[in-house]
């Protein structure tokens, strides 16, 4: 299993709880794929960098997690399909170094 992390911003729009459920289904996608979860990371609402869908702020977090290649493409899949996100990216951090 490789170390990953994906980062997702959301509908400003959206209340609490909806972005609360949609982090949710991403960590069930994330444990359907037989990965596992990490550290979830919520910075709140923050300013875009330029203007997505109409939309000048997002919802950001970041989500760590373990899983395979498999479960990215689920994850990539479902994230595309979502009207809620705005963008979103997975990265694969690097191994950690064993002194």
């Amino acid at each position: 299993m490789n170390l990953y992390e994906v980062m997702t911003i959301t509908d400003p729009g959206l209340e609490i709880e909806a972005t609360d459920e949609l982090l949710t289904k991403v960590n069930d996608t994330i444990k359907k794929g037989g990965g596992k979860l990490g550290h979830v990371d919520k910075w709140g609402r923050k300013k875009l960098a330029y203007e997505i869908k109409g939309f000048n702020d997002g919802v950001y977090a970041v989500t760590k997690f373990e899983g395979d290649p498999s479960t990215i493409s689920e994850l990539d899949h479902f994230l595309k399909i979502n009207d809620q996100v705005l963008r979103h990216v997975v990265v694969r951090l690097p191994e950690p170094k064993k002194v």
